[in-house]
């Protein structure tokens, strides 16, 4: 994934969502935009970046399970809790290395801060 300022897309939106990586499957929680959900963001081969708004709720002190599955065609599944919650066809390019990436970043005065419990990667190739 390729990066900007820590950040693999500018705006974390459902709609029209603003991608600097060329290849990258998020799941994102953008408080600037008003947004209460969590989103999914993916763009594939620095194409038009795709966003879907899960319906879930993003509540204060409650943890979440968040899971990506992309296939060996780059579509992705996205999970929360271990329920699906949003498929992307085409999300990556299939042949594009990928590094699971985490990020916070405060877009106001006050600082922000996520906790990581743990975290599983796994590769099926």
């Amino acid at each position: 994934m390729t990066e900007t300022g820590g950040l693999a897309f500018s705006a974390h939106i459902a709609s029209g969502p603003t991608a600097v990586a060329g290849d990258a499957a998020v799941f994102a929680f953008d408080t600037a935009s008003g947004g209460a959900n969590w989103v999914v963001n993916t763009v594939a081969a620095a194409g038009t970046p795709q966003g879907v708004d899960t319906g879930i709720a993003v509540e204060a002190s409650v943890w979440y399970k968040l899971g990506i599955l992309i296939n060996s065609s780059g579509d992705a599944q996205f999970f929360i809790n271990d329920d699906l919650v949003a498929t992307v066809e085409g999300a990556i390019t299939p042949a594009t290395a990928h590094t699971p990436w985490l990020s916070n970043k405060a877009l106001a005065a006050t600082a922000t801060v996520f906790n990581v419990d743990y975290i599983g990667i796994v590769n099926n190739a």
